[in-house]
C-alpha cells in the first residue's frame, strides 16, 4: 500500500494526492493540476488494476491533463492492465487513441464529463462490460458498439435524443442486461431491432411516438422474455401497453414515469404480471381509473403512487394479497383516507408510507412521512 503527497516545486507543475491501495490508483488534483509526463505520477509498485480521477477544476485543464496521464501510462505499459477506469466529472477529458490498448479494461465511467463525441477507440475496447455515458453530451453512438459483444450495461444520457444505431454488422450482443436511458423518437433505428436484445433484464427508456410505432414498441418489449425491470417515460403516449407488458413472465419492477401513459383508464386483468414485485406510477395526469382483476399481480409487494392527482381508490388493490408496502406522495386527502380506510379493515398486513401531502383547503403540506400499519 501506498500513499503519495505531492507538492509543487521547480520541476513539478502541480500538487496533488496519490493513493495506491491494493493495486487500485486514485488521482486527486488541486488548482494547479499535475505535470502529468513526470514518473512520480506512477506508482512505483506494480501495476494498477483500477485508475481514479478527481477534478473538479473548471475549463479544459483537467481534461488535457488526464488524456496525458492515459497516455504516459499506457505507453509505459503501466496501464495495460487495469480494469477499471473511472473519469467521473472530469471535464471533457481528451481520451487518447491509445486507449484502444486496454484489452483488459472490463469498466470505464465517463458519467457527468459532458464529453460531445464518443471517441471511437471506445467501441474497440471488446473486453469492457461497463460503459457508463450518464450526463454527457453525446448525441450519436455507431452500431460498431454491438460488436463490443462482452458489453453487459451501457448506460446512455437519456436528457439527449442520442442517436443509437441499430443494425449491427454481424449479431446483436446478446450478453447485454441493462440498457439505461435510450430515447426512442420518430424512426428509430433500434425501434426494430430491440427484441433482439433477448437476454436484457434491466430497461429504461422514454420515448415519443407515434401510434403505430407505440404499438410495435409494446411488441417488442413484450418479447423481452428475460426483463424483470422496466422504467417507462413518454411524451403523448396513447395506447394502453398493459396487455403487451403484462405477458413478460420475469418482470419484477414496472415503473411509469411523468406522461408515460395519457389515457384515462387502466386495466391489469387476471394472470397477467406473475412476478412482478414492484410497481410505480409518477405523475400520471390523467389518470383516472386503474382496474385490478382477481389473480393479477399475485407477488406483487409494493406499489408507490405519486402525484396522480385524478386517479380515484382502485377498489382492486383488495385483491393484492401479497402486498406489504403502500407509498403515497402528494396525493389527494380522499384517496389517502380510502386507501387506509381499505387497510385497517382488509389489508392489515400492509404498512402506508404518506410523504409530502398535497395542499388543499383543509390541509397543510408535510415533508416528514407518517407511516402506519
Amino acid at each position: 500500500r501506498e500513499i503519495i503527497i505531492q507538492n509543487r516545486n521547480k520541476t513539478n507543475h502541480g500538487r496533488y494526492l496519490g493513493t495506491h491501495l491494493d493495486r487500485q490508483i486514485a488521482y486527486h488534483f488541486d488548482d494547479h493540476g499535475l505535470d502529468a509526463n513526470s514518473t512520480q505520477a506512477f506508482s512505483k509498485k506494480g501495476i494498477p488494476m483500477s485508475v481514479l480521477f478527481f477534478d473538479k477544476r473548471e475549463g479544459s485543464k483537467p481534461g488535457e491533463y488526464i488524456g496525458k496521464i492515459l497516455s504516459t501510462g499506457i505507453a509505459s505499459e503501466k496501464f495495460l492492465e487495469t480494469r477499471v477506469i473511472d473519469l467521473e466529472c472530469i471535464f471533457r477529458p481528451q481520451l487518447p487513441k491509445t486507449l484502444r490498448k486496454l484489452n483488459n479494461l472490463k469498466y470505464l465511467s465517463l458519467r457527468w464529463t459532458y464529453l460531445e463525441e464518443l471517441p471511437p477507440c471506445i467501441c474497440k475496447l471488446l473486453e469492457l462490460e461497463t460503459l457508463d455515458l450518464k450526463h454527457t453530451c453525446i448525441n450519436y453512438i455507431p452500431s460498431s458498439i454491438w460488436e463490443m459483444k462482452k458489453l453487459q450495461k451501457l448506460y446512455l444520457p437519456q436528457n439527449y435524443r442520442i442517436k443509437l444505431e441499430g443494425k449491427p454488422r454481424g449479431n446483436f450482443n446478446e450478453n447485454l442486461h441493462t440498457l439505461w436511458g435510450l430515447f426512442l423518437y420518430g424512426s428509430y433505428p433500434l425501434l426494430g431491432y430491440l427484441h433482439k436484445l433477448k437476454n436484457l433484464q434491466k430497461l429504461k427508456l422514454a420515448f415519443q411516438l407515434k401510434g403505430p410505432e407505440q404499438k410495435t414498441l409494446a411488441e417488442k418489449i413484450g418479447k423481452l422474455e428475460q426483463l424483470h425491470s422496466l422504467t417507462l417515460k413518454s411524451v403523448d403516449e396513447t395506447d394502453d401497453p398493459m396487455p403487451e407488458l403484462q405477458k413478460l413472465l420475469k418482470l419484477k419492477s414496472l415503473c411509469f414515469y411523468a406522461d408515460s401513459f395519457t389515457e384515462i383508464k387502466m386495466g391489469c386483468t387476471s394472470g397477467g404480471f406473475q412476478q412482478l414485485q414492484v410497481l410505480r406510477f409518477w405523475n400520471l395526469d390523467k389518470l383516472k381509473e386503474w382496474t385490478v382483476d382477481e389473480g393479477a399481480m399475485p407477488s406483487l409487494m409494493e406499489f408507490e403512487v405519486r402525484s396522480c392527482i385524478n386517479l380515484a381508490f382502485p377498489t382492486g388493490l383488495k385483491h393484492l394479497k401479497t402486498i406489504r408496502m403502500i407509498k403515497l406522495r402528494k396525493m389527494p386527502n380522499q384517496f389517502r383516507k380510502d386507501i387506509q380506510l381499505l387497510v385497517n379493515n382488509e389489508m392489515s398486513l400492509v404498512n402506508i408510507e404518506i410523504y409530502e401531502e398535497l395542499k388543499t383547503k383543509d390541509t397543510n403540506s408535510g415533508s416528514q412521512p407518517s407511516i402506519s400499519n
